[in-house]
This record gives structure tokens, C-alpha cells and sequence, in this order.
């Protein structure tokens, strides 16, 4: 069900009259790397005018107990988890300060960059085709492609890998004063996963403007 997905938001973006990138290992992927995925992703971004991420379940918990300052451990139960990959993939965007399309299968925590409003809005899915041809999807989809057509033709819009380092830090400091001391520690404890965790389900797509 994921990847017939992935398949029909690709369409979609298509449709819209880009070229859509994408990382990985699946036949539908325009990008198979053989170095390191986070600065190949980061050099993909920086070539693109868009970016549609999409969060979906990669991890399931019956039982999950986070310790928090100051206070007993939390435990929480069936608790759905994305990639830690997609918190990446969207704060790169962010950074590039590319239009970004938040979507998000509904009843997975939110939590990190896809938290409501740190980065965006963050619409809530269903991973069906009646989603993707629903007049709401639509509509965003358009506002999204918009801005995309705008962000393309503006000039000097496109930055290099070392100016996106430098603005990142700023743009971190900035994102961490807005979020919850409990959202700061789970994406510390997502960049410590990035480090050793591979491509799996959930996926960006970098739209290329003709």
C-alpha cells in the first residue's frame, strides 16, 4: 500500500508539470547513491524548486516509555512512528527555504520537524487513491505547485551546499525556541539514528521546475 502510494503521489506530481527526484533503492527512483544518503540528499535538495515529504508508519510500539526532565518516564501504547530520515529530508528543505508540502498518515505521531506549525502546516493522510483525488489534496497540491512556479523563477534562488550549512544553524536555533522541551529531545535522538539508519518506508520528492 505504501509504495502504490508513493507510485500515485508521484503521478501527481508529475501532473503539475515537474520532474520529480527521488533517493532510494526502487525501480520507481531516480537516485540510487553509492555515498553517504544524507549529502547526497542535501545535494539532490539543492538542485530542486520543491519538496513533498511523506510520513508514514515505518515503526509500530506496543509499549513506548520516554523519560522526560524533571518528570516520571511517560509510557505511551501502540504508538505508530515514522522514518527519522523524513525529519531530515524536511528541515534540509527548510533550510533551502524550498515550498514544502507536509503530509503525514493520519495516526502517526507528530512530533520533531513534523510537528504542527515548527515547520508548516502538516496535513493528515490516507493513503488511498480517493485521498490524492479528493478536492482538499487537490487544492493543497496546487497551492503547493504554485509556490513551487514562483520559487523557480525567482533569480539566485538556488543555494550552495556550504551556504545552506551556514544558514541551517541560524534556522536551528530559531526552530528549537518555538518547540517543546520533549520535541527538542526527540530530534536529538533522531540525528543520533540518522547516523547509523538506512533508506526505508517513508520517502521525500524533489520537484524540478521545467
Amino acid at each position: 500500500m505504501q509504495r502504490q502510494f508513493k507510485l500515485s503521489i508521484l503521478k501527481c506530481v508529475r501532473a503539475q508539470g515537474f520532474h520529480p527526484r527521488t533517493v532510494g533503492d526502487g525501480p520507481e527512483d531516480t537516485d540510487h547513491t553509492h555515498v553517504r544518503p544524507f549529502d547526497h540528499a542535501t545535494s539532490v535538495l539543492a538542485k530542486c524548486s520543491g519538496v513533498v515529504v511523506v510520513a508514514y508508519e515505518k515503526d509500530f510500539a506496543t509499549r513506548l516509555s520516554r523519560n522526560q526532565m524533571n518528570k516520571p518516564p511517560r509510557t505511551d501504547r501502540d504508538v505508530r512512528l515514522t522514518t527519522v530520515w523524513n525529519h531530515a529530508e524536511a528541515g534540509i528543505a527548510y533550510s533551502l527555504r524550498l515550498p514544502l508540502l507536509l503530509l503525514c498518515e493520519r495516526g502517526l505521531r507528530q512530533e520533531g520537524m513534523l510537528e504542527q506549525n515548527v515547520l508548516g502546516f502538516v496535513a493528515e493522510i490516507d493513503l488511498t487513491e480517493e485521498y490524492l483525488s479528493s478536492p482538499v489534496f487537490q487544492t493543497r497540491l496546487e497551492s503547493w505547485a504554485n509556490a513551487v512556479r514562483e520559487h523557480a523563477d525567482k533569480p539566485n534562488n538556488l543555494l550552495s551546499v556550504e551556504q545552506v550549512a551556514s544558514i541551517s544553524i541560524s534556522d536551528l536555533v530559531a526552530l528549537l525556541r518555538k518547540m517543546r522541551l520533549s520535541t527538542i529531545w526527540s530530534i536529538i535522538l533522531a540525528l543520533a539514528a540518522l547516523i547509523a539508519a538506512a533508506y526505508n518506508v517513508g520517502f521525500w520528492i524533489g520537484s524540478v521546475h521545467k
